[in-house]
């Protein structure tokens, strides 16, 4: 992953009001962007929780920023590449603040989480102008299997691969939240760029054995190059879901 340093970055916790579950017409791509050290996340988390069981075809990946460790609590989820894929955003965007807990839609919508009906309205609208092509992925031979279906594309696209957990409870000792318990879903483990697609008809296949970090599943995003919009998903559940962690 190629780390973004030249771009300025102040780190704001911000709020989220959460009061609405939504009903959608068809899935969205929603990265949460989150802290177990940031004050202001548990609202998020738990709205991303309502989200996926209001709308279990919606996909999801939560990740876990180290901004915050610093503050009395080190997060137990949190992975450098979540900061790196953050800041090459804000570096798509000609961003220069960073915000958490934040979420991305389809890569190109992005919400401080102040508003909440903002944001829910904003799926709405990428749900009736945009379509994710659906990308098949399964496990087999001891491979990551992954068919791109012919498409005919803006320009070409990456694919990222993101191994993840489905579950992970937390309780939280220390820092902002501490005495919180704290169920988070998706959690990303790791992140790589597995192929650049032109739109043509393929089936790309990857060692299981050259994957370094595993998950419960794989999450796999169809994402035109410099992370720009997502225009395709798809995903393998390989394990049973973790119930618990002990910090």
């Amino acid at each position: 992953m190629h780390r973004i340093s030249s771009v300025f970055l102040l780190l704001i916790c911000i709020g989220i009001l959460t009061n609405a579950n939504p009903v959608r017409a068809q899935p969205v791509v929603i990265e949460l962007f989150t802290s177990q050290g940031c004050g202001d996340a548990p609202p998020a988390d738990q709205l991303i929780k309502r989200l996926s069981e209001s709308d279990p075809d919606t996909v999801i990946l939560t990740c876990h920023l180290q901004h915050f460790d610093r503050r009395g609590w080190v997060d137990t989820l949190g992975q450098s590449f979540c900061g790196d894929r953050q800041s090459d955003y804000y570096r798509a965007w000609n961003f220069t603040t960073m915000e958490a807990p934040q979420f991305v839609v389809n890569g190109f919508y992005d919400s401080n989480g102040l508003d909440e009906d903002a944001l829910l309205q904003e799926i709405k609208t990428i749900q009736t102008d945009r379509k994710l092509i659906k990308i098949p992925v399964s496990i087999h031979g001891g491979n990551l299997n992954i068919t791109l279906p012919e498409t005919l594309l803006e320009q070409r696209a990456d694919i990222w691969v993101f191994p993840f957990d489905r579950h992970h409870k937390v309780d939280i000792l220390a820092g902002a939240n501490e005495g919180t318990t704290m169920d988070y879903i998706n959690v990303a483990k790791d992140m790589f760029k597995l192929h650049n697609w032109k739109g043509k008809g393929e089936s790309v296949s990857y060692p299981l054995a050259d994957i370094p970090v595993h998950g419960e599943g794989y999450m796999v995003f169809a994402q035109y190059e410099r992370l720009s919009e997502i225009i395709g998903v798809g995903s393998v559940i390989t394990g049973a879901a973790k119930t618990s962690d002990q910090p």
